[in-house]
């Protein structure tokens, strides 16, 4: 008879065991990263865009629509602009 060689087959499904663990390891770490990635980004464009409320002065316009004013300017356009038909 020859020579026996231990047998390795225990150290498949180890081996399968610990890929699984690393593959769902790695996919949680991936998840985490992704989520500070995106409230760094978040953080970002807040510090990068303000946003303002909404004014509380009124708009008033003529009822032919060449005048119009607010508390800060106002705005008066020729009358030949009623003739235009998109007007």
């Amino acid at each position: 008879m020859g020579k026996s060689y231990p047998s390795y087959n225990h150290y498949i499904p180890i081996s399968i065991l610990l890929a699984v663990a690393f593959l769902f390891t790695g996919c949680a770490a991936l998840n985490k990263a992704q989520q500070q990635r995106q409230e760094k980004i978040k953080q970002e464009q807040q510090k990068r865009y303000m946003t303002f409320e909404r004014p509380t002065s009124k708009v008033r316009a003529s009822s032919d629509g060449l005048t119009i004013e607010s508390q800060h300017y106002i705005m008066t356009f020729a009358k030949d602009l009623l003739q235009n038909k998109d007007f």
